[in-house]
């Protein structure tokens, strides 16, 4: 049984390692990257989605 905690939003991708489940998503600050714990994928986050995440103003 999964008992971390998903405080990211979802994303409409359901293919996590070749399975229909979705990915869950850590995001990085400091490397402005966004992570899926369970197939280790590394994805850019935007500046919208960076600013929605942090708080900052759009730009």
């Amino acid at each position: 049984m999964n008992t971390s905690v998903n405080t990211s939003r979802r994303i409409k991708s359901m293919n996590c390692h070749g399975k229909s489940e979705p990915h869950i998503w850590r995001f990085s600050k400091h490397t402005k990257m966004r992570r899926c714990v369970k197939c280790k994928s590394k994805i850019p986050i935007t500046k919208e989605e960076f600013a929605l995440k942090w708080g900052l103003k759009k730009t």
